[in-house]
């Protein structure tokens, strides 16, 4: 059985040195235009998850995000293309130290903690991935009365979430007002090989 949620602390042997970069990346929007992906998080994120992972072709895997406190919050989603997400949180200790950053959801009406597998696809008569997507996500996304959080995460310094990719999450409100003082993480979307 999969596990759904890994957690630990002091992910990277020198975070201060990816805190730096990603202060000094260039950004479209929120996020680096560059990938900063290492064979130091690969084999870790490999360890974690019990499996050989590699990142998800064309993603945004080793990406930094800079979530601000004026940043729209966007909708409840899931990645079905993955397998797992990874968060590696790299905002100082002093900024926000265990403010919660991201949860996880129950869709109240259907009971799914995720994407529907195979054979809730089938008993829910869905037609394809796209239908399913619209209607969590695009009708119920924004919605907080549509959902049930299930377990939320809080930073931490250097600490790693690794996360099923298919279950319904929403990163939470930012804070801070520059890059320096704002949620700062790095993102990778995973895949079993």
């Amino acid at each position: 059985m999969k596990q759904r949620l890994v957690s630990a602390d002091r992910f990277y042997d020198d975070p201060y040195s990816f805190r730096k970069q990603a202060l000094a990346a260039e950004y479209s929007g929120n996020i680096s235009t560059a990938s900063y992906l290492t064979e130091e998080a690969m084999a870790k994120f490999s360890h974690m998850a019990q499996a050989n992972l590699e990142p998800v072709a064309d993603s945004l895997s080793g990406h930094f995000v800079k979530t601000l406190a004026d940043t729209e919050i966007k909708p409840v989603n899931a990645i079905p293309l993955a397998d797992w997400v990874g968060l590696v949180y790299l905002t100082l200790p002093t900024q926000a130290e265990g403010s919660p950053a991201l949860s996880l959801y129950t869709h109240k009406k259907t009971g799914l903690e995720s994407v529907p597998t195979d054979i809730e696809f089938r008993l829910g008569n869905w037609t394809c991935l796209d239908e399913i997507l619209e209607g969590f996500v695009g009708v119920d996304g924004l919605n907080e009365s549509a959902w049930t959080t299930w377990y939320t995460l809080y930073q931490r310094w250097n600490r790693v979430i690794l996360f099923d990719a298919r279950c319904w999450h929403q990163e939470l409100q930012g804070f801070g007002d520059t890059i320096n003082n704002c949620r700062l993480y790095q993102l990778f979307y995973l895949r079993n090989r």
